[in-house]
């Protein structure tokens, strides 16, 4: 026999409901990163130091007893004086490696939330004129 099977036709039924607690996560944009260079420009002195060649010009007097060469004709001498002058290359080269990687924290937070369920309750209130009713019969 079913529990319903002895009701009365006027009898009244109510369903109650309780607030289940479902928790879990959910992955969610916490920021953004940039990774970008910049060149910074660094200004250097450096002392260099250079050599150059310069005429030097001796005169000596001629000896009265030595032999004199005349007769050649006169040939104009050349020499080449040289210099150093400074030389700037720049090269670049490899320094430093940034790596940059995401890792994972695991940490834990503590969450409250107040659930409600619902409960019946049965008040029977007597009117006046049922009770009448049932105390004549």
């Amino acid at each position: 026999m079913s529990p319903r099977a002895d009701r009365t036709p006027d009898a009244a039924e109510v369903v109650l409901s309780a607030e289940r607690l479902s928790v879990g996560v959910e992955r969610v944009p916490a920021g953004r990163v940039r990774i970008s260079k910049r060149i910074v420009e660094e200004l250097r002195t450096v002392q260099v130091p250079l050599r150059r060649e310069e005429l030097v010009i001796t005169q000596e007097p001629l000896a009265s007893d030595g032999p004199l060469t005349a007769g050649r004709p006169a040939q104009d001498l050349v020499l080449v004086l040289r210099e150093e002058v400074p030389v700037v290359s720049v090269t670049t080269q490899a320094y430093e490696r940034v790596v940059v990687s995401v890792e994972t924290v695991h940490t834990e937070e503590t969450l409250r939330t107040e659930l409600r369920t619902e409960h019946a309750s049965v008040t029977v209130t007597e009117h006046a004129e049922a009770t009448e009713a049932l105390h004549r019969s």
